[in-house]
C-alpha cells in the first residue's frame, strides 16, 4: 500500500457498446482523466501504462489496488451512440472495497470535456481533505477542440500510438493526419505527430534526419496553437534533447510541463533520465523512482531504469530489469540489446552472441547494423577476427551508404577502441558528434567507451556535451529569434500591441487571476491570441506562463517584504497573487529570484 494518502488509479474504462471500434473512444475518456487528475497537486495517481496492464482482467479491484500501490481506484464504464454518451464512474477504496462515490452521467458528445473535468473534479474532492482549495477548484482543462469528429479521431490515433510497433505508428500517423485535415487549429494531433517522429527515430524505425525534420515541422505547428499544452512542451524538450543536444533547455521544458501537469509519469521520467544524462546522477535516479512509483508497468520508464544501471556500471542489475523490459513487451529489441550488452560488459561473449543473433534477423536496418556491430565486438574479444571482419564490413558498408547512421557511428567507435585503434575510434566519434547522434548524449557517462576517457580528445569532445546540459539558451526548433513559431505580425502592430499588453498589466494587475490564460487576456485586450503570444515571445523572451509568473512573483516579494503580512503562511500569499499550485509557484520563485520563497523571507528578514 502507498504511504501516500491521495492515491488513485483510474482503470480502463468498459466499452458498452458492440462495435469494437468504438474501444479507442472508452480508453480515451479514460486517459482523458488521468490526465485531468495528474494536474492536480498532491494526489498521486497511477499512469495510463500501468493502469492499462490490467485491462480486460477479471482481477479484484483490491488486489490491483495493492498490486499499484493506491489507496483508492475508479472504475467506469462508456456507451457511446451516435451524439450522446452515457458514462457511469465509480470510487472504490482498497482497503475495504467500500464505494466512496459512484455516478451515472448522460451527457451530449460536445460536453465530453466538461464531463471528464467535473468527474476528476469530484475525485478531487472525495480524496483530498480540503475541497474548498482554489487548486482543485480551478484546475479544469481548456477544451482542446471544438470539433468531436477530430477529437474522436485524434483518440483512435493515440490508442494506436500507445501500443509502441512500428505498424501501430504508422496507423496512428495517419489518423493525426486526418484530425489535422478536420480541425487544422487542433494542437495535440500535431504534437502527437512530433512525440511519434522522434519516438520513431530513437527506435531505429526511421533515420534521425527525417525523425529530425518531421517531428520539428509538427511542433513548430502544435506551438503557434498552443504553447500551454504540457504535451506540446513535452514533444518539444525529446526533440530539443535528442535532436537540438540542447539538454538544459530540455529539462527546463519538463519542468515547466510538470508545473502543469505534476503528476505526469512521463515527465518525471524523461527529466530523470535527462538529470542522469547531464551528470545529475543522484537526483535523475530519485525522479525516475518517483516516476515508476506512479507507472511501474511503463516499457519506457523501465528502458530509463537499464540506462541508469549502464551509466552506475551495474551490469547484472542492467541485466535484470532488461528482463523487465522484455516482460512488458516481448517483441522490443533494445531490451535484448541491453541485455547483450550488459553480458557483453562481463564478458560473458557467448551469451553475448546469443542475444547479438537474436535481433540481427530483423527488418529494420538500424537493428540489423547495431547487432552487426556487437557481433564483430565479441568475435574482436575472442580473437576469431575472420567472423569479426565479415561483420565490422557490414557495418562499415552501412555507414559509406547512410544507413541507420547513429547506429553504424556508435558501433564503429565500439569496435576500433576495441581494437586499441584510438585515433580511428575518435574520427568516427567526430563524424557522429557532428550529426548529433542521439546515443552519444550522454558520452560523458557511458562506461562503453571507457578505453577512450583517457584520450585528450575524447575528454574534450566530453566537456563541451557536458557544457550543453549546463548551460540555458533560448534559441529553440524554430529559425529566428522567437522561442516558438509565430504568426506574420508587423512590427509596427507588434509595438502597439506591447504598449497595450504593459499598460494593461500594469493598470488592471490580470495575472491575479489564477484562472487567467492566453486566450482570456487576448480577449481583454481585444489582440487575437496568436499575436499576444508572438509578442510576449518575442519582445519579452518567455512564453505566457513565464511572463505571468514574473508579475506574479513580483507581487509575492513585495507582500513578503511587508511586515504586517507575517501572520499570513506563504502559500495563502502566493495564492493572494495568482498562484493556485505551491509546486508552480515554488518552481517559478526560485527559477526568477534564485531563492526559494523561505530563504527569500529570510534574506528580507
Amino acid at each position: 500500500m502507498s504511504d501516500n494518502a491521495y492515491s488513485i488509479a483510474v482503470l480502463p474504462f468498459v466499452n458498452m457498446t458492440s462495435d469494437p471500434e468504438n474501444e479507442y473512444f472508452s480508453d480515451g475518456v479514460t486517459e482523458e482523466i488521468i490526465n485531468a487528475l495528474t494536474r492536480i497537486e498532491g494526489l498521486q495517481v497511477t499512469a495510463r501504462t500501468s493502469s492499462f496492464a490490467f485491462k480486460g482482467k477479471n482481477r479484484d479491484i483490491r488486489e490491483i489496488g495493492q498490486e499499484l500501490g493506491v489507496e483508492t481506484v475508479l472504475e467506469g464504464s462508456v456507451r457511446k451512440a451516435g451524439n450522446r454518451v452515457r458514462i457511469t464512474a465509480q470510487l472504490i477504496k482498497v482497503k475495504d472495497g467500500y464505494h466512496l462515490w459512484s455516478e451515472n452521467y448522460d451527457r451530449h458528445l460536445e460536453d465530453i470535456f466538461s464531463l471528464q473535468d467535473e468527474i476528476s473534479l469530484k475525485i478531487a474532492h472525495k480524496c483530498h481533505n480540503y475541497p474548498t482549495h482554489p487548486h482543485f477548484l480551478n484546475h479544469q482543462l481548456k477544451t482542446p477542440t471544438a470539433n468531436m469528429d477530430a477529437y474522436q479521431i485524434y483518440l483512435k490515433g493515440r490508442y494506436y500510438s500507445n501500443k509502441w510497433a512500428e505498424e501501430d505508428f504508422r496507423i496512428a500517423i495517419e489518423l493525426y493526419e486526418e484530425a489535422i485535415d478536420l480541425a487544422p487549429d487542433f494542437a495535440l494531433p500535431y504534437a502527437g505527430m512530433a512525440g511519434l517522429y522522434t519516438a520513431m527515430g530513437a527506435l531505429a524505425m526511421i533515420s534521425n534526419q527525417e525523425a529530425s525534420e518531421k517531428a520539428r515541422f509538427f511542433i513548430k505547428k502544435a506551438l503557434t496553437i498552443d504553447d500551454q499544452r504540457a504535451e506540446c512542451l513535452m514533444a518539444l524538450s525529446g526533440i530539443m534533447f535528442w535532436y537540438e543536444w540542447e539538454f538544459a533547455k530540455a529539462m527546463d521544458l519538463l519542468e515547466e510541463a510538470l508545473s502543469i501537469v505534476p503528476g505526469n509519469a512521463e515527465a518525471m521520467g524523461f527529466l530523470g533520465l535527462y538529470k542522469a544524462f547531464s551528470g545529475k546522477l543522484p537526483e535523475g535516479k530519485r525522479e525516475l523512482e518517483r516516476a515508476l512509483k506512479a507507472d511501474p508497468y511503463s516499457l519506457q520508464l523501465h528502458f530509463a531504469k537499464c540506462v541508469i544501471y549502464q551509466i552506475e556500471e551495474d551490469f547484472e542489475g542492467m541485466y535484470q530489469e532488461a528482463d523487465l523490459v522484455l516482460q512488458l513487451h516481448p517483441k522490443f529489441w533494445r531490451g535484448v540489446l541491453f541485455k547483450a550488452h550488459a553480458a557483453y560488459f562481463q564478458e560473458k561473449y557467448d551469451e553475448a552472441i546469443r542475444h547479438f543473433e537474436t535481433i540481427y534477423f530483423n527488418e529494420q536496418p538500424g537493428v540489423i547494423v547495431t547487432a552487426a556491430g556487437g557481433l564483430a565486438c565479441c568475435y574482436l574479444k575472442m580473437g576469431d577476427l575472420e567472423r569479426s571482419e565479415k561483420y565490422i564490413n557490414q557495418v562499415l558498408q552501412a555507414f559509406k551508404n547512410d544507413i541507420a547512421f547513429p547506429c553504424a557511428a556508435y558501433c564503429l567507435v565500439m569496435y576500433y577502441q576495441e581494437k586499441n585503434q584510438a585515433e580511428v575510434a575518435i574520427a568516427y566519434l567526430k563524424q557522429g558528434i557532428a550529426k548529433k547522434v542521439s546515443d552519444f548524449v550522454f558520452l560523458p557517462h557511458d562506461p562503453t567507451f571507457r578505453p577512450l576517457w583517457q584520450h585528450p580528445e575524447f575528454f574534450e569532445l566530453a566537456e563541451n556535451i557536458k557544457r550543453r546540459g549546463e548551460r540555458k539558451q533560448l534559441g529553440l526548433v524554430v529559425e529566428n529569434k522567437t522561442r516558438y513559431a509565430t504568426s506574420n505580425l508587423q512590427e509596427e502592430d507588434a509595438c502597439i500591441i506591447d504598449e497595450r499588453l504593459m499598460a494593461y498589466m500594469q493598470e488592471e494587475k490580470p495575472f491575479l487571476d489564477n484562472q487567467l490564460c492566453l486566450p482570456q487576456l487576448a480577449e481583454e485586450l481585444g489582440i487575437n491570441t496568436n499575436y499576444l503570444s508572438q509578442v510576449i515571445n518575442e519582445r519579452h523572451g518567455k512564453n505566457f506562463v513565464e511572463f505571468i509568473n514574473e508579475y506574479r512573483v513580483a507581487a509575492l516579494k513585495s507582500k513578503l517584504e511587508n511586515p504586517d503580512n507575517r501572520q499570513f503562511t506563504i502559500l495563502s500569499l502566493a495564492f493572494d497573487c495568482g498562484f493556485n499550485s505551491k509546486t508552480t509557484f515554488n518552481t517559478a520563485f526560485k527559477k526568477i529570484t534564485g531563492l526559494t520563497p523561505s530563504q527569500y523571507l529570510k534574506k528580507v528578514g
